[in-house]
C-alpha cells in the first residue's frame, strides 16, 4: 500500500450542525460550493448511509474533466461522515466531522490522498494546490450556507 498524504481543515459555519450535515451529505449540492465538481449523484437507493455510492463529474487540474466514484465508510448522522474512492485517478479518502460550537457547527475535514506514479515527486506541490482549492470550497460553503442560499 502506498503511503496516503493528508490535509486537514476546520471551519466554524454559523448554522446547526442538522443544516450543515445535510449539505455536506447531499452530493446534488456539492457543485453549488465546491469549485471543482460539475455534478454529483447518488447511485445506491436508500437513505444515505455505510455502503452507499455517488458519482461526480470533477474538473481536473490542468483542464478537462475525470469521473470518480465513491462509497460511505462510516457514517454517523448529524456527526460524522467517511468516504474512500471506489473509481478515481487519484486515490482518496475523505472525511466530515460536525460538532455544535458556540451557537453554529464546527466542521472538521480530512482528505488523505495516495499520490502515485507521475505525481509522487511533485507532493508538495499537488497537495498545495488541492489544499488551497479545498480550503476555497469551505470558504464558500461557509458564506453560502450563512447567507441563506444553502
Amino acid at each position: 500500500m502506498l503511503r496516503m498524504a493528508t490535509i486537514d481543515f476546520t471551519i466554524r459555519i454559523e448554522r446547526s450542525v442538522e443544516d450543515v450535515f445535510r449539505v455536506l451529505t447531499t452530493p446534488e449540492l456539492t457543485p453549488l460550493w465546491s469549485e471543482s465538481a460539475i455534478e454529483e449523484h447518488v447511485t445506491t437507493p436508500g437513505p444515505v448511509g455505510i455502503g452507499s455510492r455517488r458519482r461526480a463529474t470533477v474538473r481536473r487540474l490542468g483542464g478537462g474533466t475525470w469521473e470518480n466514484e465513491i462509497e460511505v465508510t462510516d457514517f454517523e448522522p448529524n456527526r460524522r461522515i467517511a468516504v474512500r474512492s471506489v473509481e478515481s485517478i487519484v486515490p482518496f479518502a475523505s472525511a466530515w466531522t460536525t460538532a455544535a460550537a458556540d451557537g453554529g457547527t464546527r466542521v472538521d475535514w480530512r482528505w488523505e490522498m495516495q499520490l502515485r506514479g507521475w505525481m509522487r515527486p511533485f507532493g508538495p506541490f499537488v497537495l498545495g494546490v488541492f489544499g488551497r482549492s479545498f480550503d476555497r470550497d469551505l470558504r464558500r460553503l461557509k458564506a453560502i450556507m450563512e447567507s441563506g442560499d444553502l
